[in-house]
């Protein structure tokens, strides 16, 4: 909530909280924040809700 409230970076702010990185390496913190690796499917289950894409149309998640 902080980082909300203060419009900073949650992910800064775990980096720098020794408490939670003595648990965490970089890598796997980058692993967790990584918003490819956590949209992944999202295209799957949007198609699942909606219906399928249109033929040849990809999903925002799938563009390059």
């Amino acid at each position: 909530m902080a980082s909300w409230e203060s419009d900073s970076s949650f992910r800064q702010r775990v980096e720098n909280d020794a408490r939670i990185m003595k648990y965490l390496t970089l890598k796997e913190l980058e692993h967790t924040f990584d918003l490819n690796r956590q949209l992944r499917y999202v295209d799957r289950i949007f198609d699942r809700v909606f219906g399928e894409h249109p033929a040849g149309e990809r999903g925002a998640a799938n563009k390059a």
